[in-house]
């Protein structure tokens, strides 16, 4: 028996539909979740949304190089009048830039730009040229007890890889959550669906049953108050049956809305079958989430500490540039090329010039060693809560594998309950003759079993959701254990 379902699915890609009825297996429900729920596409969208920003700051440590670049080469329209003669006025001009920066590994940065500027005109046959090379270094030192802030340029490069790792995690985490939350929900419902059946059931036997009570308090050989307690039971169980009935039809709109479709009552039926999940064969605490994420941000809080050392340190500054100057160039050509051909001559020189500066910001680092101390601070914290991470993680592990082996046992029980229970049925529909009063008694027998082969399933349910619980612990991915 079955109480039949329907599902309205309704998607933008996709519309689903269903001629006859379709027996949805949790993997069904669980590839529906990964593409229609929208709490996992926020998380999908947060963690892309994290990756890009990390993306970003790795870009931005990575070498930098920029070229700007302003040319002007033609001629001006107007005549010009020169001993009665006309003559086109024709200009070059360009002012062109190059800049690379670069992190260092002793935590530093040096820039080396270029620059040059140009020009050339035909009527007084002028030839200006200003190229300049400069190469900058900054430094911080006196960072980490060292003269060098290495840490502090590594710091620097792990730090967006970490946040993004963090981001992943996070994703992995919240996914292996939704998808326990629906698995415990789909098996509810299941669970749900087949007491209905067996409480329909028993109002059925129980409805024959106060039938033969009423002819035997007719016939005054049962009190009416008996009959009145069997009415009374029979009524109790109608009211279970409206209650289990508002109860299963909650459960599938909640067990929609984790799959991220709408839901009524209709047309599809749950597949009642149990994946077999095998136990995880090595439980660590260092595969836990809890573990992994408490783990990177503990590194993450490090490099913090370190980049703020650097951020507050005194700073060793060299700048050198290098600058050729040429006289003002009157070549007698009109060609711009020979002009250039001619540039150096005896009487150019190189201008060079240097400066070494030095920043004590004694106020900044006033304010860095507060800084720090409040980061190491936030680091104790973390270890503290690290530390309480694996206690809580060895407490819910040795919770699990008691339940599972007391869910084992049971299981031993409920099976030998079950035999029992079909023997019994058997027994009865070959000793009794078949009337009112010997089929009651088989119909009986049959809820028994029933009854017997729900408990016996309830448990493997639990077992299986157990199990599902320490994978989740152990960092593993829930879905992967259904492929």
């Amino acid at each position: 028996m079955k109480t039949v379902l329907v599902i309205f699915l309704f998607c933008i890609s996709c519309t689903y539909t269903f001629s006859d009825t379709y027996f949805f297996s949790i993997i069904d429900y669980l590839n529906l979740a990964l593409e229609n729920n929208i709490k996992l596409k926020i998380a999908k969208l947060s963690y892309l949304k994290e990756q890009a920003l990390t993306n970003l700051q790795m870009e931005v440590l990575k070498p930098q190089l920029s070229v700007n670049s302003d040319p002007l080469y033609g001629f001006s329209n107007s005549r010009l009048f020169n001993e009665e003669k006309i003559e086109d006025y024709y200009t070059h001009n360009s002012n062109i830039g190059f800049a690379f920066s670069s992190l260092i590994p002793t935590g530093g940065t040096v820039i080396v730009s270029l620059s040059d500027s140009i020009s050339f005109g035909t009527i007084d046959q002028k030839f200006l040229n200003n190229p300049v090379l400069s190469i900058n270094f900054s430094q911080p030192i006196f960072v980490n007890d060292g003269f060098f802030n290495i840490k502090g340029y590594k710091s620097e490069i792990l730090a967006p890889k970490l946040t993004r790792e963090i981001a992943q995690m996070d994703l992995s985490q919240s996914t292996n959550q939704h998808i326990l939350e629906l698995i415990n929900e789909y098996y509810s419902v299941l669970g749900n669906e087949k007491k209905m059946n067996l409480l329909r059931q028993k109002v059925n036997v129980f409805t024959k049953e106060l039938k033969l009570f009423e002819i035997r308090k007719n016939q005054g050989s049962l009190s009416v108050i008996d009959y009145w307690e069997k009415e009374l039971e029979v009524k109790n169980l109608e009211r279970e049956v409206y209650d289990m009935d508002f109860i299963l039809s909650t459960g599938i709109k909640k067990l929609g809305s984790l799959v991220g479709l709408n839901t009524s009552i209709v047309d599809i039926s749950l597949n009642d079958i149990i994946p077999n999940i095998m136990f995880p064969e090595k439980l660590l605490f260092e595969n836990s989430f809890a573990y992994r994420i408490e783990n990177v941000k503990t590194k993450l809080n490090y490099l913090e500490i370190q980049t703020a050392m650097k951020n507050y340190a005194p700073t060793l500054g060299i700048n050198l540039s290098i600058n050729p100057q040429y006289p003002l160039i009157q070549s007698g050509s009109k060609d711009f090329t020979e002009s250039i051909t001619n540039l150096w001559d005896s009487n150019s020189w190189i201008k060079y010039s240097g400066s070494i500066v030095f920043s004590l910001p004694l106020s900044l680092m006033k304010q860095g060693q507060l800084e720090n101390i409040a980061l190491v601070r936030k680091a104790d914290i973390e270890k503290l809560e690290l530390e309480e991470t694996r206690s809580s993680f060895s407490d819910e592990i040795t919770e699990l594998y008691d339940k599972i082996t007391y869910l084992k046992t049971k299981g031993q029980y409920l099976t030998e309950q079950l035999e029992y229970s079909i023997k019994r049925k058997a027994e009865k529909e070959k000793f009794y003759q078949i009337d009112s009063s010997s089929s009651l008694e088989v119909a009986i027998a049959e809820v028994d079993v029933d009854t017997a082969r729900n408990d016996l399933f309830n448990n493997n349910v639990e077992i299986f959701l157990a199990i599902l619980d320490l994978y989740n612990l152990n960092g593993s991915s829930i879905y992967d254990l259904f492929l």
